[in-house]
C-alpha cells in the first residue's frame, strides 16, 4: 500500500510540473499555505476564488458568485464551496506552488488538477 502511495504521489507531482512548467513544492502544512496562498486572489479560466486565513472562501465562479469554507486536515487543503445553485462536497487536496502558479489536485492528489494565478 505504501507503494501504491509513493507512485501516486510521484506521478502527481510528474503531471503538475510537466503540465504547468517548473519545479512545484507541496505544501504540506498549514503554515505554509497561510503565508504563500491565503488571502490573495486566485485566477484560473472559470474565475477567482480567496481562500481567507479565516477559514472562508468567496469568489466568483462560472460568472457567479461563489462562498465556503476551507481547513487544514492532515496535510491536506480541505474545502467545500457553494456557487449558484451548484454545492460542491468537501473535498481534501494537494496544494503546490511554483512562483505566482497555484496547482491543486482533488481527491488528496489522486483526481483532477487545478491551476491558479496568483494576483
Amino acid at each position: 500500500m505504501r507503494y501504491k502511495l509513493f507512485i501516486a504521489t510521484a506521478l502527481g507531482m510528474v503531471v503538475a510540473t510537466t503540465a504547468f512548467g517548473g519545479e512545484f513544492k507541496r505544501l504540506k502544512t498549514k503554515s505554509e499555505y497561510l503565508t504563500t496562498v491565503a488571502d490573495r486572489k486566485l485566477v484560473a479560466e472559470w474565475g477567482w476564488v480567496i481562500a481567507a486565513s479565516d477559514g472562508t472562501m468567496m469568489g466568483q465562479i462560472n460568472g457567479q458568485p461563489a462562498q465556503g469554507k476551507w481547513n487544514w486536515q492532515g496535510g491536506y487543503w480541505c474545502r467545500t464551496i457553494s456557487y449558484g445553485s451548484n454545492d460542491l462536497p468537501r473535498n481534501c487536496q494537494t496544494v503546490h506552488v511554483s512562483g505566482d502558479t497555484v496547482v491543486s489536485i482533488r481527491d488528496k492528489g489522486k483526481g483532477k488538477q487545478t491551476a491558479m494565478k496568483i494576483k
